[in-house]
């Protein structure tokens, strides 16, 4: 759980997706991702895969660095 979102891993199809827990609606899904779903500093969502780690910033930190 990351703020109001539950993230999970599908082991099979190396994917990790994000239910948002108030609704129940798949709001995230990326089709890297294995062993934790996501781990956060706070800042961003690092997501692990296999042979890969991605780091996932907000939208609105993202928008705010471009000015």
């Amino acid at each position: 759980m990351i703020g109001r979102i539950a993230y999970f891993a599908d082991l099979g199809s190396n994917s990790t997706s994000g239910v948002d827990i108030r609704t129940g609606k798949l709001v995230f899904h990326r089709n890297r991702g294995a062993f934790n779903p996501v781990v956060s500093d706070g800042q961003r969502i690092y997501l692990t895969g296999y042979s890969s780690l991605s780091a996932l910033e907000p939208l609105h930190a993202a928008r705010s660095r471009r000015g």
